[in-house]
């Protein structure tokens, strides 16, 4: 598993409320990072991932602004709770289930 740390957070809209979401830079690209468990008691996991797909070829923006996209696409609540992807969405947005990621808490041994 490998050990990350939350980058940020960003103020999102999901389906029609506002949400706090942290994010996270893995594999060169921004992340949301929307639910958490733990890990033991000194760390962390996502339950998944979420980012906006690039075309096929287009480098991915490894910064949080890549996530400013979700102001002008919401994301649901069946995307970020459940991992659910609408057919519609299929190719603008990918989820990594399970990651295989940890974050620490407290700066404890994982």
């Amino acid at each position: 598993m490998e050990e990350i740390e939350i980058d940020g957070s960003v103020v999102l809209p999901i389906d029609g409320c506002i949400m706090s979401i942290d994010y996270v830079l893995w594999q060169g690209r921004a992340w949301l990072a929307p639910i958490w468990e733990r890990l033991g008691s000194n760390a962390r996991v996502p339950t998944r991932l979420i980012a906006p797909k690039f075309a096929v070829g287009i480098p991915p923006i490894s910064c949080p602004r890549a996530l400013q996209i979700f102001h002008e696409m919401p994301l649901s609540n069946a995307v970020v709770i459940n991992g659910a992807i609408p057919d519609a969405l299929s190719d603008v947005i990918e989820v990594i289930e399970s990651p295989g990621v940890f974050v620490r808490s407290n700066g404890g041994e994982a």
